[in-house]
C-alpha cells in the first residue's frame, strides 16, 4: 500500500461555503482561485481535477522564472513559491477568511472530498460512485506515480536509466482497468497519472510490448475534454 498523503482540509464552514445556497447575498458567495503555470505537470494535474469536477474558478498563471521574480501576493500565499495552488476564499476579493491548498496531492484530495468544488457541480470526475476496490487501485496509483514514476522517470531522461523505466510501465500497464485507469469513470488517479505518463510518452514513446493498456489510456485521455484543455500547447517541463 502507498504511503498516506497529507490532506488540507477546510474549516466546516469554509468547505459548506463552497456553492452553498445558505444565504443569496453575492458578497458571501465563494471564490476558487487557481494559481498556475501551465509547463508544470504538477500544476497540470490540479488543473484537470478542477477541469473535471465541473466547478467554477479563476485562474492566475505566474512565472516562476526570470528577472522580476515571484510577485509578493503570491509567496504570501503560497512561501515556498511553487504552484500549483488553490484559494477558496469565502466572501469578497478582499475577504481574508479563505483556505490554500499548496500542493498537488492536497488539491486533489480537496476536489476528491468535495472542499474545492462548487456542490451540484456536473463534471466528468468520479468519486462518490466508486466501489471500495476502485477507490484503493486510485490510491495505488496515486502512489505509484508520485513514489516510483516520477524518481524513475528522472533517472531516465538524465541518466539514460530506460530499462527500469521500461520495467516499471509493463508493470504499471497491468493496473489499467480501462477505458481509464480504474475503470469506465474519469478519477483523481487519471488526474494524478496524466501530465507524468504524458510527458514519458512524449519524450520516449509508451509504445511497447507490454505497453497496450497504457497507449490505449493515453490515447483515451487526449480525448477526454477536461483532460485536452490542459494539454501543453507552448512547451513544457519536467517535474525537477
Amino acid at each position: 500500500m502507498p504511503p498516506p498523503r497529507s490532506r488540507c482540509r477546510a474549516s466546516r464552514a469554509s468547505a459548506r461555503s463552497v456553492g452553498g445556497d445558505d444565504d443569496d447575498d453575492d458578497d458571501a458567495r465563494t471564490t476558487i482561485r487557481f494559481v498556475t503555470n501551465g509547463r508544470c505537470p504538477y500544476a497540470q494535474k490540479a488543473w484537470i481535477a478542477l477541469e473535471a469536477s465541473g466547478c467554477v474558478y479563476e485562474t492566475t498563471e505566474v512565472s516562476l522564472y526570470g528577472p522580476g521574480g515571484k510577485p509578493g501576493w503570491f509567496l504570501r500565499m503560497n512561501p515556498r513559491g511553487t504552484v500549483p495552488v488553490v484559494a477558496v476564499v469565502a466572501g469578497g476579493v478582499d475577504d481574508d477568511d479563505y483556505v490554500v491548498f499548496s500542493d498537488s496531492e492536497s488539491i486533489l484530495d480537496a476536489v476528491g472530498d468535495g472542499v474545492v468544488a462548487a456542490e451540484g457541480a456536473r463534471g466528468a470526475l468520479c468519486t462518490d460512485g466508486l466501489s471500495a476496490d476502485e477507490r484503493a487501485l486510485a490510491d495505488r496509483w496515486r502512489g505509484s506515480i508520485a513514489d516510483r514514476l516520477i524518481p524513475v522517470g528522472k533517472s531516465a531522461v538524465l541518466r539514460g536509466s530506460l530499462s527500469e523505466l521500461r520495467s516499471l510501465l509493463k508493470e504499471l500497464n497491468t493496473l489499467v482497468v480501462g477505458p481509464y485507469l480504474v475503470g469506465e469513470g474519469l478519477s483523481l488517479a487519471d488526474c494524478a497519472a496524466f501530465p507524468f505518463l504524458w510527458r514519458i510518452d512524449q519524450e520516449f514513446g509508451i509504445t511497447g510490448d507490454g505497453e497496450e493498456n497504457l497507449r490505449s489510456w493515453l490515447d483515451k485521455c487526449m480525448e477526454t475534454e477536461p483532460i485536452k484543455r490542459t494539454i501543453p500547447v507552448k512547451g513544457w517541463w519536467w517535474w525537477w
